[in-house]
C-alpha cells in the first residue's frame, strides 16, 4: 500500500511488542498499525497484565500509550522478563 508524498519508515517485522493502555480503543488502533508494519502484538489493559505478558517471553519492546504511576516492583518485572529472553537469544 502507498499514499502519495508518504515515505514508509523501516518494518517492524518480528519485533515483539506488548501494548499498554487501558482505553481499549487507542490500544486496539495502535495494536492494528503496529501489525501492519509487521510486530507481533500483544496488548495489555494494564501494567499488571503487561508484566505478565512479558514473563511468557517473545518481548522486544513494552510500549505505554499513557502516563501511568508505574510502581518500581512492575517496572523491575518487566526489565528483568525482557533481559532473560534477550539472554535466551543471545545464546
Amino acid at each position: 500500500m502507498s499514499v502519495e508524498g508518504v515515505t514508509m519508515g523501516r518494518r517492524l517485522d518480528g519485533v515483539g511488542v506488548v501494548l499498554v493502555d487501558g482505553d481499549r480503543d487507542p490500544r486496539e488502533v495502535t495494536a492494528l498499525m503496529l501489525e501492519w508494519l509487521g510486530a507481533r502484538v500483544k496488548q495489555a489493559g494494564s501494567l499488571a497484565e503487561a508484566a505478565r505478558l512479558a514473563k511468557r517471553g517473545g518481548v522486544d519492546v513494552v510500549v505505554c500509550l499513557e502516563r501511568p504511576v508505574v510502581p518500581s516492583q512492575v517496572v523491575k518485572t518487566i526489565e528483568a522478563a525482557v533481559q532473560r529472553e534477550a539472554q535466551a537469544v543471545q545464546r
